[in-house]
């Protein structure tokens, strides 16, 4: 009877340290996989606290500024320049603050839509350029509706949509 005491207690024993053991390295591991993710960050992410959508009635384009730049520091990305074509948005009922900037191929962007004080940028590649502005052009011509759609998820997601009749 006490060997079978002894080994009910040692199997106890054995299983709530494999348990233990297991949950310290579960939170050692979630603790490493923490700042490996921070380590990865490249910028600091903004978090919304609610969703924000805001759908806009584009009645013109601004006249287009055209930039271009480097980062003149002696190595080898020097010679990556940078190309960025900006307009400012024409929005029903005067609203000021949108742009949209279409961004080169050398460029990183970290949001799809940027806001810096009263300023909202949506940005496009520049491959998109020619097409968009075309059919942007179009539309207004005829009079038809141009209307850009700016979601701004809690989860991170920032999103534009074109939406042109």
């Amino acid at each position: 009877m006490r060997t079978l005491k002894n080994a009910i207690f040692f199997l106890a024993l054995t299983l709530s340290t494999d348990s233990f053991l297991f949950a310290q390295s579960q939170s050692q591991m979630t603790d490493e996989m923490v700042v490996r993710q921070k380590e990865g960050m490249l910028f600091k992410a903004s978090k919304l606290t609610s969703p924000q959508q805001e759908i806009l009635e584009v009645v013109g384009l601004g006249m287009p500024s055209f930039t271009v730049s480097n980062m003149a520091d002696g190595t080898q990305d020097s010679y990556s320049h940078s190309l960025r074509v900006t307009y400012s948005l024409q929005i029903n009922g005067g609203r000021a603050g949108f742009q949209v900037v279409f961004y080169g191929l050398n460029d990183k962007i970290p949001y799809a839509v940027a806001q810096e004080g009263n300023l909202t940028s949506v940005f496009m590649p520049y491959q998109v350029h020619e097409h968009l502005k075309g059919r942007i052009e179009q539309a207004l011509a005829a009079r038809r509706k141009v209307q850009l759609k700016i979601n701004l998820l809690p989860s991170g997601l920032r999103e534009a949509t074109w939406v042109i009749n």
